[in-house]
């Protein structure tokens, strides 16, 4: 980190963000993202994607869902949407069911 810098995406206030959040939440550890897409990226890598995990998510997301997932090597599948915001449930021969470990709004 830069020590003299004035940014919030890099810096000492970075450091004193995560450590007020901690003790604001009572948590044990926080760490600040520049972007919901590298917190995907960050979740995605500390949840365990193995090569060829799969998870099922709708096209009607922000495009970061499937990419940080596909950038840890696991396998996108995504589900059509009926009227009303409701997933459809996908047949059997949907190469995404019954294998998949994770779901992703």
């Amino acid at each position: 980190m830069y020590s003299k810098s004035n940014f919030l995406a890099q810096g000492p206030k970075v450091a004193q963000f995560e450590q007020d959040l901690c003790e604001y939440t009572g948590a044990k550890y926080a760490v600040a993202f520049n972007s919901a897409t590298s917190a995907l990226q960050g979740a995605y890598s500390v949840c365990g994607i193995k090569e060829n995990d799969e998870i099922i998510t709708t096209p009607i997301s922000f495009v970061a869902t499937s990419n940080m997932f596909v950038s840890a090597w696991g396998k996108t599948y995504l589900v059509r949407c009926q009227a009303r915001w409701k997933h459809r449930q996908e047949s059997r021969s949907s190469p995404a069911v019954g294998t998949s470990r994770k779901l992703k709004p």
